[in-house]
């Protein structure tokens, strides 16, 4: 008698989760995002471009999400309508790459008209990044662009003698730099890049110096 009654509630207890939405079992996020950085557009010879900002988002997702679903946004919207589309930054469906990072740029412009301000730096978006499951991952990201990396001029992580001597072979016209280069070079933060920064960087990198910017 006991074991019949314990096989009829089983059974109401299956038909009951039968009968569940699909999108209650699959209930938590198939993305998680780990990091969104933004900084200047460059082409693929390192030229700038100030009109377009290059997005990063960094993220994990589970195994079985093939495509992604991304929106930027400059207000935080439920539902996108004829009359909120102007808040619209980004929209796209995407494969899932590998390596779990996307990259795209988007118009500086757009940014400001989505957020409503001429300057947008400082002003939160809301990015929300989906999987497919019925559920997004959605978070709010402060606009900010990433601040060159003062005296490593080379880009290998590091401020050292190399980063001088490339400094030193631009200032004598043997080398070119991108304007990412540029920027970093110019620890003088004087609108020039020449002997006088590769000297700063030598300081720096003696310890004769404890900060590699300097203000003129």
């Amino acid at each position: 008698m006991k074991r019949t009654i314990i096989t009829k509630i089983i059974l109401c207890v299956l038909l009951l989760i039968g009968m569940l939405p699909v999108s209650y079992l699959a209930a938590g996020e198939s993305v998680t995002v780990q990091s969104v950085d933004f900084s200047v557009y460059e082409d693929g010879y390192g030229i700038e471009d100030q009109n377009y900002v290059t997005v990063t988002i960094c993220f994990t997702a589970e195994n079985d999400v093939t495509e992604l679903s991304v929106l930027l946004l400059g207000e935080d919207i439920d539902e996108l309508t004829p009359e909120n589309k102007d808040k619209v930054i980004y929209m796209s469906q995407l494969a899932t790459p590998a390596d779990g990072r996307l990259e795209f740029p988007v118009q500086f412009s757009r940014v400001s008209s989505a957020a409503g301000k001429p300057d947008p730096i400082g002003t939160t978006l809301y990015l929300r990044v989906g999987g497919g499951k019925g559920t997004d991952c959605r978070l709010e990201v402060p606009f900010s662009l990433a601040q060159p990396a003062y005296g490593d001029v080379n880009g290998d992580g590091e401020v050292d003698v190399g980063d001088a001597v490339l400094v030193l072979r631009y200032s004598v016209q043997r080398t070119t730099l991108t304007q990412k280069q540029l920027r970093a070079a110019d620890v003088l933060h004087d609108g020039k890049v020449d002997v006088k920064d590769a000297v700063r960087i030598l300081q720096y990198e003696a310890g004769l110096e404890k900060e590699i910017l300097k203000e003129v």
